[in-house]
């Protein structure tokens, strides 16, 4: 009896070749897991439940640190032999939300720059609209007016794009959904830049 029979037990209508397969194809799935926990960011293994196993989640730890080459390949298939021991659905799981939740990040950043960019086109009009589109907003509706003023002046003398970052991040923290104020959005720096204005 192999060490995978233990794991992947053995149907009684299941001949030799059929079982190999079988093993064949769960081992392409968790090489193929233990490849993205070498590969993926940072942040995204935040959420992975490591705490099963110890020894995995130092095997994971050297496979990232090492580069591309003959020992990082060989450490990856350490991880996926070290996978098939453990119930590899939660790390897969998690590795997958993280991924999904990277996709909603993207989508924000996209729909605040087109805010931003919005706002400093159209001035008040669309002010208004994002008001009314997020209706937090509405306390900060005359540092938005100040911000987007700046940052239409700052484009005109070509200046350097703070003042668009900072309204950038304000709009993005209401989309996010958080309670955005004045305070929050500017940096030591951006004060600086905004008294002159």
């Amino acid at each position: 009896m192999s060490e995978y029979e233990d794991v992947f037990p053995v149907k009684p209508d299941e001949n030799r070749y059929t079982r190999k397969a079988r093993r064949d194809a769960q081992h392409e799935v968790v090489t193929a897991l233990a490849e993205r926990l070498a590969t993926v960011r940072d942040e995204w293994l935040i959420g992975v439940p490591f705490d099963v196993d110890a020894e995995l989640a130092e095997a994971v730890r050297l496979a990232r640190r090492l580069k591309r080459s003959g020992a990082k390949n060989r450490q990856i298939r350490h991880v996926a032999r070290l996978l098939m021991q453990v119930d590899e659905a939660p790390i897969k799981a998690a590795l997958d939300r993280a991924e999904l939740g990277h996709g909603d990040d993207v989508d924000v950043l996209h729909a605040s720059e087109g805010w931003r960019d919005r706002l400093l086109a159209e001035g008040p009009e669309a002010i208004e609209a994002f008001i009314e589109a997020f209706p937090a907003a509405e306390g900060d509706r005359q540092h938005m007016r100040q911000l987007v003023r700046q940052g239409a002046r700052d484009i005109a003398a070509g200046k350097p794009a703070r003042t668009r970052r900072t309204l950038y991040r304000l709009v993005k923290r209401f989309l996010l959904g958080g309670e955005a104020s004045a305070e929050d959005a500017l940096d030591a720096d951006d004060d600086d830049d905004l008294e002159g204005a």
